[in-house]
């Protein structure tokens, strides 16, 4: 094998692992901006809950009391 060949082939090599790093940095900056999307959507949730719930309190503890029941009918009957 001449020189030249080696080094063609230590460059595809470099080029290769190279593709690589750039596909899992790819990965990597879609999964932070999945996380932060989540992240996001997660804290408005939690405002807008929030804000229902001190606004009709009477109404949300029905629906927890309700849920409730609902949970331990479902699990009660194993």
């Amino acid at each position: 094998m001449s020189h030249s060949q080696t080094r063609h082939k230590a460059q595809d090599a470099d080029s290769v692992v190279q593709a690589v790093q750039d596909g899992a940095q790819s990965v990597v900056d879609a999964g932070a901006a999945i996380y932060n999307t989540a992240i996001d959507r997660t804290r408005d949730a939690n405002r807008q809950v929030t804000g229902y719930v001190r606004q009709n309190p009477w109404n949300s503890l029905g629906m927890a009391a309700a849920a409730g029941f609902v949970l331990g009918f479902l699990y009660g009957r194993k």
